[in-house]
């Protein structure tokens, strides 16, 4: 078994890849199959059911956020953070789901959401259970799912989602492996990375290129910029229900204050002292 460097860095949502992307990932992949099944216009409602410690502590890691978003056909990588707020307010405030983002059912986030806190699946106990009704409450479609962690999920009935037929160029298992290939191969451990990942590419697409793996890279780049620059201008309470105070804001404020005292308490000749600020740059390539 292989992992991605795309698999250990993913792009998804807060605040947890169990309890957050996996059940978000899981609820879109039940609403793209209601649609490719040609069950999504049939269906005139659907319910969520959360087992063990996604109930337990859904609340805190807005897992029900993460299963209503999913539903409306969005996925961890692409949506808008700072959307979901809205979204979510729409359907509590219309009691209307957009199902895959085209078909609207009636849905009561106090009723449709149930947290089983006293069930535990057998199979794991980050268990969930997406049912589809159609007229007279005929199910329609039911699947049970698993976040296993990292944003991997597991369907019931499914092998593991973290076995895949992919081997890489140059496998290794663990560090020391890893550097005997780099003495081996004359190279660096990024440039093992970089040989296994274009591989990768490869096997799902056969008109992949270094720059295909270059573009991945600098999307997750950027998202991690993003993060600290919103983290910087937002101020409040951080989602999520547990009432914490975001601080980042307060404490980069803070470092520009004492840096721009500093510059007019002490002024250096022939120097130029400007406020601190982020800068982010494009890793180089092969870092």
């Amino acid at each position: 078994m292989s992992h991605s460097m795309f698999d250990l860095f993913k792009i998804g949502v807060g605040p947890s890849s169990s309890h957050t992307v996996g059940p978000m990932v899981a609820s879109a992949r039940f609403a793209a199959e209601l649609r490719e099944s040609e069950k999504l216009h049939s269906t005139e409602r659907v319910s969520v059911e959360l087992f063990g410690s996604l109930a337990l502590t859904g609340k805190g890691h807005a897992t029900d956020v993460a299963c209503v978003i999913g539903l409306m056909g969005e996925w961890p990588e692409s949506v808008n953070p700072d959307d979901i707020p809205t979204l979510t307010n729409m359907v509590k405030g219309s009691k209307e789901l957009p199902l895959d983002g085209h078909r609207f059912v009636p849905f009561d986030w106090d009723k449709d959401v149930v947290f089983h806190f006293d069930q535990v699946l057998p199979e794991h106990p980050n268990g969930m259970t997406i049912t589809a009704f159609g007229n007279d409450d005929a199910v329609l479609l039911s699947r049970t799912y698993f976040s296993v962690g990292g944003g991997f999920v597991v369907e019931k009935g499914e092998t593991d989602a973290l076995a895949n037929d992919f081997v890489p160029p140059y496998p290794f298992s663990n560090a020391a492996e890893l550097l005997a290939l780099c003495k081996k191969e004359k190279c660096s451990i990024a440039d093992i990375v970089l040989k296994n990942e274009l591989a990768r590419a490869k096997a799902q697409d056969s008109k992949a290129t270094m720059e295909t793996v270059y573009a991945q890279i600098d999307a997750m780049w950027q998202v991690m910029a993003d993060c600290i620059e919103r983290g910087m201008t937002q101020d409040g309470i951080l989602p999520g229900g547990l009432s914490l105070k975001r601080r980042a804001k307060k404490l980069h404020d803070s470092i520009k204050k004492k840096d721009s005292d500093a510059c007019l308490s002490t002024p250096m000749i022939g120097s130029t002292c400007t406020p601190w600020q982020l800068t982010r740059k494009t890793p180089p390539v092969g870092a």
